[in-house]
């Protein structure tokens, strides 16, 4: 309950109570066991991560970005880049967005 009230959590069933309960106390064991060892020189403790399953701290991760062509990929020169007499414009070549405010 502590865990709940320094995190900002709750559940809207016992299930779902239950099931993050499971998960904190499975982590619990991992932490001391971690905290156990003499030959660490730090220790570990909870945070808002410790009632996550492994696939929902997989997406806090970041984010990946699936990569789409549509065929008409072109090799871009690098030569003259940096030069001041050679600006490249990327949003013409397609390679990023105009300016938003």
């Amino acid at each position: 309950m502590e865990h709940m009230a320094n995190y900002g959590l709750s559940y809207g069933t016992t299930d779902e109570f239950m099931f993050r309960q499971n998960i904190f106390n499975k982590t619990d064991v991992e932490l001391k066991l971690i905290n156990s060892d003499p030959d660490n020189t730090y220790i570990v403790g909870h945070n808002a991560f410790s009632v996550m399953t492994d696939d929902e701290f997989a997406k806090m991760k970041g984010f990946k970005h699936q990569f789409q062509t549509d065929g008409g990929d072109e090799d871009l020169s690098f030569e003259g880049l940096g030069a001041k007499d050679s600006p490249i414009n990327w949003v013409e070549k397609g390679m990023v967005t105009p300016v938003k405010n």
